[in-house]
């Protein structure tokens, strides 16, 4: 799920928002992330995804920070209250960059 915080990091991406590949989960119906999409890119652009995650802040108020790779250049930096809020945002600018480079349409 997308939280304000993400979507307000990928307003430049609401122009291709339709575009994005939307897969139902099985289990509970909900629509899949940036995460998913951008898997399923990069192995048909030949890339390497990592992700570098770093917590901060209070333990009871942390605050996550991660940066994903593609081929060992960041594409992405992306902050949130949890881990997979993080990487979901670093996914999201990740997808951005590769529209504007015009690896992906």
């Amino acid at each position: 799920m997308s939280s304000p915080y993400q979507l307000a990091l990928c307003s430049r991406l609401e122009k291709y928002k339709n575009l994005l590949i939307p897969l139902a989960s099985p289990k509970d119906n909900t629509v899949a992330g940036y995460r998913h999409t951008l898997n399923k890119f990069t192995p048909r652009l030949q890339m390497s995804v990592r992700y570098e995650d770093i917590a901060s802040g209070l333990p009871n108020n942390l605050t996550w920070t991660s940066t994903i790779y593609l081929n060992n250049q960041v594409y992405g930096i992306g902050r949130g209250s949890s881990k997979d809020n993080a990487r979901e945002a670093a996914a999201c600018q990740a997808i951005a960059g590769l529209r504007e480079q015009g690896w992906i349409s």
